[in-house]
């Protein structure tokens, strides 16, 4: 019995997790990859689940169990039915049926169409899924099984199945299946729940021994109601995880490294600690974890403050690691804050509201709130509040005799975290003072890190450390420590955390090279002006400014010098980095313009700092499509701080903007075909998969003329999306070349001959006929444009299937295609 209901409960969780991405890669061509898409998603995802829970509250409050069988049982087979329909309403007979009439058909993103989209799509079978874990675990409680007064172990078996199907999707359902296919794995799936689902009940009614709990207890065992504290805390033990999980993901993959697939590592995680905390043995846990927890904590606010330069993967190490302990802290308090099974139904209801309180207040309010990711910080500092190393207990005093300790103790929670404040500008102003030196004048930090690297040196060490980062770790260093002191004062410890987190925020926020910093849905975008870089044969240092996301960087022009002019003249306005004319796109801008002369249309495919605009000629037409209008006003407004638009039009270059994404602007575009369209619309090294499909790549050969090319920007660390490209282009009977082109140190110390300011880069052209490829293909040079093959077993991606991580560059993600029997397609 006992394993029914766990393998029922593992069932339910899978199918959850099979559901959500798949229904996500279905909407995708008809929504965009707008990050608003997803946080709706998410949002109707999440309160789905809490309805279901909400309604596995309501239906045990039934004393009779067979009705509760007999209503359950008719709400799974009308989520059966509805995949029925679905088979019956779809063309290509998926059993999840996603209408492309309740599309927007707007610009806009019309959040009601959206969610009709999802609700005719999964509603109701969904819905009938997420009521599985809180329901089931109460019918445990009726079974008279030995485990049936404490069914909370139930949870683990859940956790697992979501966590087993999380690992899974990536690595066997997309690789193996169409999505046509897997919506029939889940019907599957799904049926086999309704049958398993109709066995617990029946188990449920033929119980082992009289069920004391579907009834109410006699009165003098009656377990008392959760009270409103009770059940905050458990909103907030649920909502920190939650958030922290968002957080750390947003924190990893955009300021650390845009690893693809690397948000599945905390998610992963976060399931972990559900399936520990409320396994058996995890209440030993507890003083251990309570006791780490603080350590843990400072260690992360240490890191994060202080901008520790620790390589990449330990830095990826060092926030998954502290955000496991912190969340297995918290959902270990809350396995133990669980009430009697009486109550189960109304416990799980508030973590479900805790969860979807986390989601929302990172996916939809922090965008607007906070001007830098200062969610992240946030679910930290209320972690803190939560840990159980509570102060002292206080001697009972007299009735009626107020404590003669408490105002002194209010009078230190109050000044600590001024002091906190005041030590760490303190520390930062220090540093900040120069002193005069045989190389001219430094700041302490600069003279400190000299000292350090000298006595390197004489130690016969090669290591030497700058002075910023010795700057940050004395400014932040000392009071970490200070605030462990107050590691048994809830109060005392989470104000000195929030005090630390806020000069942090406060000091990036006040950074002398950031001109301009915005947050939307679509990230963070900062406009920086750097002027540490040397060009070699000018004097000076030479400034130049550059738009980024995250650690990711869209776009760079220098600022006009007369000295670098001098030496390189009109620098100021060319294009730089992977757009640089003597790179792989100025081959492609080269033949296009030069062939079309003054009517030359091109499209491009993402914005960034606008430096296509440069190549634009007398007459010609540029038209940008860009998802983030916020992008367009740093570029192209009012305060642009790029002038490559204003440059082309006082050219007499036509420039215009279309909002939105480009795959669905592209499919109502009805003006003149392009000469050239070019796609770079990779943000912080992610793919968006709707804009690298057969049916996508179909739609760019219809928006270009007979002889139009099409370049693709495919630089990437973590991925060879060249194989990619050249099946669709197979596919779809294109003909295709690549030219890729490194250099070192952004060529600011330049080859000959070549102006500064190169990055590497990987490009790939794209005709109609090997007759347009004729320029390339007589390209001089070292860097030479060349024929991809695709390679064999290679499946061209399309709405219906991707494997992403079939072109992963990971040696780790290799070994373990192979060790699963699938190719790996990484040039």
């Amino acid at each position: 019995m006992r394993a029914l209901f766990a393998a029922t409960l593992f069932c339910s969780a899978s199918l959850l997790f099979l559901v959500q991405p798949m229904v996500g890669k279905m909407v995708l061509p008809y929504l965009g990859g707008s990050p608003a898409v997803w946080n709706t998603c998410m949002v109707f995802f999440q309160a789905v689940l809490l309805f279901g829970y909400l309604y596995s509250h309501r239906l045990t409050s039934l004393r009779n169990l067979k009705l509760q069988l007999a209503v359950h049982l008719s709400v799974l087979a009308l989520g059966a039915s509805a995949l029925v329909a679905g088979w019956l309403l779809t063309a290509d007979h998926a059993a999840v049926p996603v209408l492309s009439a309740l599309a927007p058909a707007g610009d806009g993103l019309p959040v009601l169409n959206v969610l009709a989209m999802l609700a005719v799509a999964i509603g109701l079978p969904f819905f009938a899924v997420s009521t599985s874990a809180p329901l089931l675990q109460k019918w445990f409680a009726a079974t008279g099984h030995p485990s049936a007064k404490d069914p909370y172990f139930l949870y683990a078996a859940s956790n697992a199945g979501s966590l087993l199907f999380l690992l899974g999707y990536p690595l066997l359902v997309e690789p193996a299946f169409r999505v046509v296919e897997q919506t029939w794995l889940f019907a599957g799936g799904f049926v086999l729940l309704l049958a398993f689902t109709a066995l617990c009940g029946r188990a449920a009614l033929r119980p082992l021994r009289p069920p004391a709990l579907m009834a109410d207890p006699p009165p003098a065992v009656t377990p008392p109601a959760p009270t409103r504290k009770d059940k905050l805390r458990w909103l907030l033990l649920a909502f920190v995880p939650s958030s922290l999980m968002l957080g750390v993901t947003t924190h990893l993959t955009t300021d650390i490294a845009a690893i693809p697939l690397l948000w599945v590592v905390p998610l992963s995680l976060y399931l972990l600690t559900f399936i520990i905390a409320f396994s058996k043995g995890a209440e030993r846990l507890r003083p251990l974890l309570n006791s780490a927890a603080p350590i843990v904590i400072l260690l992360l606010v240490f890191v994060i403050s202080s901008e520790l330069p620790l390589p990449v993967g330990l830095l990826i190490l060092a926030h998954t690691a502290a955000y496991f302990v912190i969340a297995l802290t918290l959902h270990t308090e809350l396995a133990a804050a669980r009430p009697h099974p009486v109550h189960l139904t109304t416990f799980y209801l508030w973590v479900s509201v805790g969860g979807v309180v986390g989601g929302v207040f990172n996916g939809l309010l922090a965008p607007l709130v906070f001007p830098l990711p200062f969610e992240y910080g946030a679910a930290v500092v209320v972690a803190c509040l939560l840990l159980r190393r509570g102060e002292p207990t206080p001697t009972p005093l007299p009735d009626g005799e107020p404590d003669p300790k408490t105002g002194s103790r209010l009078m230190v929670d109050v000044a600590v975290p001024g002091l906190m404040v005041i030590l760490c500008m303190g520390l930062r102003f220090l540093m900040l003072q120069k002193f005069a030196t045989a190389d001219g004048p430094k700041d302490l930090g600069e003279v400190i890190a000299d000292g350090i690297t000298g006595a390197c040196r004489f130690s016969g060490l090669s290591w030497s450390v700058g002075g910023g980062t010795v700057g940050m770790l004395l400014t932040f260093g000392p009071p970490c420590v200070l605030a462990f002191v107050f590691a048994d004062r809830p109060v005392r410890f989470t104000l000195s955390v929030l005090c630390i987190f806020f000069v942090h925020y406060y000091l990036q926020a006040r950074n002398a090279s950031n001109l301009e910093i915005a947050r939307t849905y679509f990230g963070v975008l900062i406009v920086q002006e750097d002027s540490r870089r040397k060009v070699e044969g000018v004097e000076g240092e030479v400034k130049f400014r550059q738009l980024m996301h995250g650690t990711t960087l869209h776009g760079s022009q220098f600022v006009p010098n007369a000295e670098l002019e001098k030496v390189y003249p009109n620098i100021s306005r060319e294009p730089l980095m992977y757009y640089h004319r003597t790179g792989p796109v100025g081959d492609v801008f080269d033949d296009t313009l030069g062939r079309h002369k003054e009517d030359a249309r091109v499209g491009m495919v993402g914005l960034g700092a606008g430096a296509t605009a440069a190549y634009m000629r007398p007459g010609q037409a540029i038209t940008f499509y860009e998802i983030d209008p916020k992008v367009v006003e740093l570029v192209d407004g009012p305060k642009a701080y790029f002038s490559f638009l204003n440059d082309a039009r006082e050219r007499g270059v036509t420039v215009e903007h279309v909002p939105g994404d480009a795959r669905l602007t592209l499919a109502k575009h009805v003006g003149d075909a392009y000469h050239l369209l070019v796609l770079d619309a990779f943000s912080s090294d992610a793919i968006p998969l709707h804009l690298m499909t057969v049916e996508a790549m179909r739609l760019y050969a219809e928006r270009i003329t007979a002889d139009g090319l099409i370049g693709i920007h495919i630089s990437n660390r973590f991925m060879d999306l060249a194989p990619v490209v050249a099946s669709l282009a197979k596919e779809c009977g294109l003909s295709c070349r690549l030219r890729m082109e490194k250099c070192e140190d952004d060529n600011l110390k330049t080859l000959p001959d070549t102006p500064p300011g190169k990055s590497s880069s990987t490009w790939l052209v794209l005709g109609r006929s090997e007759d347009a490829m004729a320029t390339f293909d007589r390209h001089p040079g070292p860097f030479k444009w060349e024929r991809v093959a695709v390679p064999d077993g290679m499946r061209p991606w399309t709405d219906d299937y991707a494997d992403v991580l079939s072109v992963m560059k990971s040696p780790e993600v290799k070994w373990v295609r192979k060790v699963l029997g699938q190719p790996s397609f990484v040039r």
